[in-house]
């Protein structure tokens, strides 16, 4: 076989009769890549068309091949990037990294370029030997998120994932535990064990993950997954995980306030934790109260009011029907007051009229009382003054 290269001296390898290209050749990166890429039909099991004399195994040949590489090339980062792309990255990964200056692993952009930029393909057929290579782990473990890459390979449905998120959850990663108890609580790639869950829920929830952290605290409120209702734990966990970026537990401590459900009812800690995660995904009608209660923009909140009356949340009539009677957000009209008020009165049938607001009847009562907006209307006025007497504010 002849080439375009410079002819020196040629080379004898170990194995009989066996010769290699001339020494100046490995000088060239360009042409040590040209010869290892037309190796790959070799490698496949098609026979060794190029070399016939060679007897030795695939493992052996790449390995008298890397061996003629100069050490030069040892810390060329392209060139090994480059090296490491070949469909034979399974066999020769190994070799490769035995042969390759270590202290290239100390650059995150390399160690990223090797996850990222080297054929997924090769990555994936190297994968079983990249996992059990405590070096190059040990070297990933501060350079690259070992939790992250495992949720990739997941999501492309490749199992090997398990073997990183695995890694990364012993290493202590409190997202990776998190996974790694889902996967126990659902049985998805491991055998189902919520006992294992429970306690790797724990666990990560104790070393900061804020989704584990939501899982207990939504366990404690509820009184679910082998845990007893407690809403003090479940205030803990809440705010824990709400204080680490959580949106879904800063909404359930805004509702928890707003409801007063097992503390004292608090608008403005729910306005406080409504406003950190944003007013997201918040209903039309408790956004209102936000904003008629604590921020007294009765404009907004008479706006959001008459959304929500559109959606069917019959209550906000009677909160449109207050602003009118008060004259809060919008010009004081008695008319449009007994409108809405009565619109929403008229909801309670006669065994739940006592049920109604307090206030709605109260502010009826005054309206039929002074003749605003309507005819005086004493007894109607008696009555409502009687109803307010033993219902609630709400």
């Amino acid at each position: 076989l002849y080439l375009s290269f410079p002819q020196t001296e040629t080379l004898l390898l170990p194995a009989a009769d066996f010769y290699l290209f001339p020494e100046a050749v490995w000088q060239y990166p360009d042409a040590i890549l040209w010869i290892l890429s037309n190796l790959e039909d070799e490698l496949s099991g098609q026979g060794f068309t190029m070399y016939p004399a060679f007897r030795g195994s695939k493992e052996e040949y790449i390995s008298l091949l890397i061996g003629y590489i100069p050490d030069l090339l040892k810390s060329d980062k392209d060139f090994i990037l480059e090296l490491l792309g070949h469909t034979y990255f399974s066999v020769a990964f190994d070799l490769i990294y035995d042969w390759m200056d270590q202290s290239i692993w100390a650059d995150r952009e390399f160690v990223i370029s090797v996850l990222t930029d080297v054929d997924s393909d090769a990555i994936n057929r190297a994968a079983e030997e990249l996992f059990k290579d405590e070096k190059f782990m040990s070297a990933l473990e501060d350079l690259y998120d070992i939790y992250e890459w495992g949720c990739e390979l997941l999501e492309d449905g490749k199992e090997r994932g398990i073997t990183l998120i695995l890694y990364a959850a012993e290493k202590g990663n409190p997202d990776a535990i998190s996974q790694m108890a889902d996967m126990y609580r659902t049985g998805d790639g491991v055998e189902k064990d919520p006992s294992d869950a429970l306690k790797l829920y724990t666990l990560a929830a104790e070393k900061g993950s804020s989704d584990a952290q939501l899982y207990l605290a939504e366990s404690y409120h509820w009184g679910n997954n082998g845990l007893e209702k407690n809403i003090s734990e479940a205030l803990k966990w809440y705010k824990l995980s709400a204080e680490g970026g959580n949106h879904d537990a800063m909404n359930a401590l805004g509702f928890i306030y707003y409801r007063g459900e097992g503390v004292t009812q608090d608008y403005n800690e729910a306005f406080y934790w409504f406003k950190k995660n944003g007013f997201r995904d918040l209903p039309y009608f408790i956004y209102a109260d936000m904003c008629f209660y604590v921020d007294k923009d009765y404009g907004n909140a008479f706006r959001l009011y008459n959304a929500a009356l559109k959606q069917g949340v019959e209550e906000a009539a009677y909160k449109i029907g207050e602003m009118y009677f008060y004259g809060l957000g919008v010009e004081r009209d008695y008319k449009k007051a007994l409108e809405f008020l009565k619109y929403y009165n008229d909801e309670f049938d006669e065994d739940l009229f006592d049920e109604a607001p307090a206030k709605v009847h109260r502010m009826l009562g005054e309206i039929y009382q002074n003749g605003w907006g309507v005819k005086k209307n004493e007894e109607e006025a008696a009555k409502l003054f009687k109803a307010a007497e033993k219902g609630q504010d709400y």
